[in-house]
């Protein structure tokens, strides 16, 4: 069935400040008199897609650290690459109405008295890995960068005599998130944010039970964040999405990870396993 025209819309409209294609909502509905499958695509509900995180700029502190380029590609990795969830992220409009009342019969006229935006709250959920490496590097950013709990200032400053100021830019990052849509092609959202520190190091916890098995330990990491949104913010995420092809991307021609067996073993076929079950009854000969 061939599709209906404008069925698509694209930048029209309220669409002015978009990328991301959207259904035509002048046409479609279902919940009339009876259905209309004609235009059944026009139903189709929107299913948020994963957002994806760079970071953008890191503390600028970690420059004063031992092996700050270690700091740099740790915290990329724990901003891109390892967190299970990324939540907090909202752009929700509110609306705030003054009361006049009408009349004596109990009505109240609104009136708009002002309009407020959301503040995302960034959230990373991590598991954390053999040797506590994401526990470390955040206990590292808040007691070198922002403040250590016995001393009351960062500990950098033990470490350097070199520091100009410790304006927010020191201790904290910047990122962006964007969600996708579902063809990866164009942006549905985006949110700029920065003035991201760590609000908890997460618990560093011990315990014995003898009775019991270990656990994963997850950390849950809220971040301050001063975000900005919009048509700008989209232009950049789109910038940084039509970098990312995916191209190749396809597990079913991925290469086997490993090449062959090792050489230790190799050596124990020799002796034992299928190809030298194989080369041994190859070798009988009936008498």
């Amino acid at each position: 069935m061939a599709r209906i025209a404008d069925q698509v819309l694209k930048q029209r409209g309220f669409l002015e400040y978009t990328q991301a294609p959207a259904v035509n909502l002048t046409m479609g509905g279902q919940m009339g008199p009876m259905t209309d499958l004609r235009h059944y695509v026009n139903n189709s509900a929107y299913i948020p897609c994963n957002l994806i995180a760079l970071l953008l700029e890191a503390p600028t502190g970690f420059r004063y650290m031992p092996e700050p380029e270690l700091y740099y590609r740790t915290l990329k990795a724990m901003v891109e690459m390892l967190p299970t969830t990324i939540e907090g992220f909202n752009a929700q409009l509110d609306v705030e109405y003054s009361e006049t009342v009408v009349g004596g019969g109990g009505q109240r006229q609104e009136d708009i008295s002002k309009v407020t935006q959301q503040q995302p709250t960034p959230t990373f959920v991590w598991p954390d890995k053999y040797g506590k490496p994401i526990s470390r590097m955040l206990r590292s950013w808040i007691t070198d960068l922002i403040q250590n709990p016995y001393t009351g200032y960062a500990g950098v400053i033990s470490r350097t005599r070199q520091l100009d100021d410790l304006l927010p830019d020191f201790s904290s990052m910047t990122c962006l998130f964007f969600e996708p849509d579902p063809t990866h092609t164009k942006v549905n959202e985006a949110w700029l944010c920065t003035n991201m520190k760590p609000k908890t190091s997460g618990p560093i916890e011990g315990r014995r039970d003898q009775n019991s098995g270990g656990q994963p330990v997850e950390l849950s990491i809220e971040f301050t964040s001063l975000a900005q949104t919009g048509y700008g913010v989209m232009q950049l995420a789109q910038q940084h999405l039509d970098r990312m092809v995916l191209t190749g991307l396809n597990p079913n021609i991925q290469p086997a990870f490993i090449s062959g067996a090792t050489a230790d073993v190799q050596a124990a076929g020799e002796y034992t396993g299928y190809n030298k079950s194989l080369t041994d009854f190859n070798s009988l000969k009936i008498a």
